[in-house]
């Protein structure tokens, strides 16, 4: 089984040939929405069916990330009927940092009980040009710098195997695969960038910013709308 698809960012294309179970770090957000569509229509029009276990981490910062991550697990599934998803979700009273050990935690079960042999998540670039980032509320996350360059498509380490297909593109070119696609409104409509627990889009922070400069021509979706700034 194999992933490909074309850009004007370049060419991705990833083996995936011999994998038995494959984790997926679904953060609710555009990225790995799109690319866990994309799996799934790529193990539909070729006949082969990896199982996938989707990885999701709520926590006292991030309240609302594995809700829209199944969203679009279930949109995916109502799609593609065949494919095999479980999807995990892990709780944290600890603030955003402690949500990526939560999820190691539940990856290292899967290695250790030989349901997964490789995982994969949807990070991508930072933008590479006509972008400009107003930090503005100190508190929210910055970018991370090891972003700015194009990420491996596969680490291995420690037994591990972690696949980053989007790896050599940023938001835009992820963007052009859900256009090409058909879901791009579909996705902007049941998925979450942002991780303020105040607001659903608060506007001021990392990935808000680069989801506006990737998508401004979304508009305030019926969950936007409901789950506005608590009073």
């Amino acid at each position: 089984m194999y992933l490909k698809e074309t850009t004007s960012q370049g060419v991705i294309e990833i083996d995936l040939h011999g994998i038995t179970g494959l984790g997926f770090l679904v953060s609710g957000g555009m990225d790995s929405a799109t690319l866990l569509y994309t799996l799934c229509e790529s193990m539909t029009l070729q006949n082969q069916y990896i199982p996938m276990y989707c990885i999701s981490a709520c926590n006292s910062t991030d309240v609302f990330g594995a809700y829209h991550a199944g969203l679009v697990i279930n949109f995916c599934q109502r799609k593609f009927p065949n494919v095999v998803i479980e999807h995990i979700v892990d709780y944290s009273l600890l603030t955003g940092k402690y949500k990526i050990e939560r999820k190691r935690k539940v990856l290292a079960k899967l290695y250790s009980s030989k349901k997964i042999t490789a995982h994969i998540d949807g990070v991508t670039m930072n933008p590479k040009a006509d972008f400009v980032y107003e930090h503005i509320n100190p508190k929210c996350t910055p970018p991370e710098e090891k972003r700015n360059t194009p990420l491996p498509i596969r680490l291995h380490r420690n037994g591990w195997q972690l696949i980053r297909p989007w790896g050599k593109l940023d938001k835009k070119g992820v963007r052009e695969i859900a256009e090409k696609k058909r879901i791009k409104d579909k996705l902007l409509a049941i998925t979450r960038s942002c991780t303020d627990i105040h607001y659903h889009v608060c506007g001021q922070c990392w990935w808000c910013q680069e989801r506006k400069w990737a998508y401004p021509e979304e508009k305030k979706s019926r969950i936007q709308r409901v789950l506005r700034k608590k009073r």
